[in-house]
């Protein structure tokens, strides 16, 4: 009689490193990892990639706005890099060619609602002077005031300025009550909202580093999901493997060091994962679900709480509409067909919409397009009917702006989500560390992380500084 064993092996893999979450930063990290040869495993508990920065595919239509059961921070559509540049970098660590599109110029388009005159957005003093007078509402003289502010702002070192909110940097710095509400506009503009609350050291480390925004055009996948495909695919071909559908329960640390991750799958199997270096690209906060908070100083313990508020907003806060174009829509004043690529906003409401198919061809079924608007507010919807009444202002200035839409229109669907809006960037509350001492093996990146850069240029930077520790320390152990 064949004897039984004492204990059955559950196949516990070994990798050199687990990255948690399949977000930007968590693709980005696996993918350069993996080209410098390190075996690496990426978990996370969507059933897709891309985190809130991916796409949703509807019926052959990539949906802008991400996936609302992703764990990340990140929302937008478009990717801006800034001065650093660390968007093109991170491509390179990881071994890919990003089919970029754009710089978009310029930034965005603001439509007056009062008359719906097209003003643009961007950083050139006299752009900026056009756009205090026809925007804000500013005298030539003040719109020239306001500009020498921005300079003074900007001239900072934005060091110091960090952790000191705009409410109290604009009480010492700026008398005139029309200049603070024309930051008031531009907060608007730049979702940093809201504004009072925002760090004047951030907004001086922004107008240091103007932003380049960029939509990318993948030839397999729409939209900025096709990004999210481009990282995939490099950590595949560099042996590096993406498990999903599982939920991290703890991450295992011996004697001070990271040891590997425990998950659960969809049905409760426990599958266990070892390595030596964990990458937690999640919320900085949601460590504290998988890891005992006694391995965290408790400094680090007292921010966090902060950083999640910074973060945080209620679900329902924002509505969106999507429209299947048979053709793109004619602009009323020139009669010819749009071209921007960007973002249309409105000047007093946060909202507006973009043509994603005019970048990204595979957004939409062969000779369609996908028109993409959002309306959003500060604070909770109190219905949906409250929500597309926001909606229909955009809408309404959509019909102004365009001669044809209602002809082209083949098919609309409201969308009914929670952004994490970019005032998140914004907020004076320091991030997270990249490694936390005395805890060998565990690093964070994402956008809850410290870096530098702005949007998502920040978060490529966290990746950047983030897998360089990591491959210093490989390197010193092998």
């Amino acid at each position: 009689m064949k004897s039984v064993p004492n204990v059955l092996s559950t196949g516990i893999a070994s990798y050199d490193a687990i990255v948690v979450g399949s977000g930007f930063a968590g693709l980005a990290a696996s993918a350069i990892l993996s080209r410098k040869g390190l075996k690496t495993l990426i978990v996370d508990d969507a059933d897709q990639i891309g985190g809130r920065l991916a796409n949703t595919n509807y019926n052959g239509y990539w949906l802008e706005w991400g996936l609302r059961d992703a764990r990340d921070t990140w929302a937008d559509n478009f990717i801006a890099l800034s001065k650093g540049q660390y968007g093109l970098k991170v491509g390179e660590a990881a071994g890919i060619d990003i089919p970029w599109v754009g710089p978009i110029t310029p930034n965005v388009l603001v439509h007056r609602e009062s008359d719906g005159e097209v003003v643009p957005w961007n950083g050139d003093p006299e752009a900026m002077i056009n756009f205090g007078n026809k925007i804000m509402g500013l005298s030539q003289e003040q719109a020239i005031a306001f500009l020498t502010i921005l300079g003074t702002l900007a001239a900072s070192d934005p060091n110091p300025l960090m952790n000191v909110t705009m409410k109290d940097w604009l009480a010492d710095n700026v008398k005139d009550p029309a200049l603070v509400e024309a930051f008031d506009r531009i907060a608007w503009i730049t979702f940093a909202l809201p504004i009072n609350e925002t760090s004047a050291g951030r907004w001086a480390y922004f107008f240091q580093n103007p932003l380049q925004n960029y939509l990318i055009n993948d030839p397999e996948v729409g939209g900025i999901q096709g990004m999210m495909e481009e990282f995939a695919r490099a950590t595949k071909t560099y042996g590096g493997e993406i498990k999903l559908g599982l939920k991290p329960i703890e991450i295992s640390v011996k004697v001070g060091k990271v040891t590997g991750v425990v998950t659960l799958d969809k049905t409760s199997i426990v599958h266990e994962f070892r390595a030596p270096i964990v990458i937690f690209t999640d919320p900085c906060w949601d460590v504290f679900d998988v890891l005992d908070k006694s391995y965290f100083p408790s400094d680090v313990m007292e921010n966090a709480p902060k950083i999640k508020k910074a973060f945080s907003t209620d679900r329902g806060n924002t509505i969106g509409l999507e429209m299947g174009l048979s053709r793109v829509p004619t602009i009323r004043a020139t009669g010819k067909p749009d071209q921007y690529i960007g973002f249309e906003q409105l000047s007093e409401h946060p909202g507006g919409w973009h043509i994603g198919t005019l970048a990204s061809e595979k957004m939409a079924p062969p000779g369609k397009h996908l028109l993409s608007a959002v309306a959003f507010r500060l604070g909770r919807f109190a219905s949906f009917e409250e929500a597309k009444a926001e909606m229909d202002i955009v809408i309404k200035e959509m019909h102004r702006y365009y001669s044809d839409l209602d002809d082209i229109t083949e098919w609309m669907a409201y969308r009914w989500y929670s952004i994490w809006p970019t005032s998140s960037y914004w907020m004076a509350t320091p991030r997270f560390p990249s490694q936390i001492d005395g805890l060998d093996g565990l690093y964070f990146a994402g956008q809850t992380v410290e870096a530098d850069g702005v949007y998502q240029d920040a978060e490529a930077c966290s990746v950047l500084q983030t897998t360089d520790l990591i491959l210093q320390r490989h390197k010193m152990r092998t």
